[in-house]
């Protein structure tokens, strides 16, 4: 979907669940969070990998549903996840 999106014409940033969070944490505590959602915030489609690989902390989902509200009506987010077996 990503490529398909870049094909036309749509800026498209893929990254990890657990980059994107420890990113965002990193961010906090250097007083960049802003600056850091809003670089989030920019293309049209944000691809997120392996959401539920790991169970995120009251912190970490609270930076990720930060960031959520600030794509609201923006672009789309598109969230993968490791399959259960």
């Amino acid at each position: 979907m990503g490529r398909e999106a870049i094909q036309g014409g749509y800026s498209v940033l893929f990254t990890t669940a657990v980059s994107l969070v420890a990113v965002l944490a990193k961010a906090q505590c250097e007083g960049r969070l802003e600056e850091r959602l809003t670089q989030y915030a920019k293309p049209k489609l944000l691809i997120v990998d392996e959401l539920g690989y790991l169970p995120l902390e009251k912190n970490a989902a609270h930076l990720f549903f930060q960031l959520v509200s600030r794509r609201y009506g923006r672009g789309a987010m598109l969230l993968t996840t490791k399959p259960q077996r």
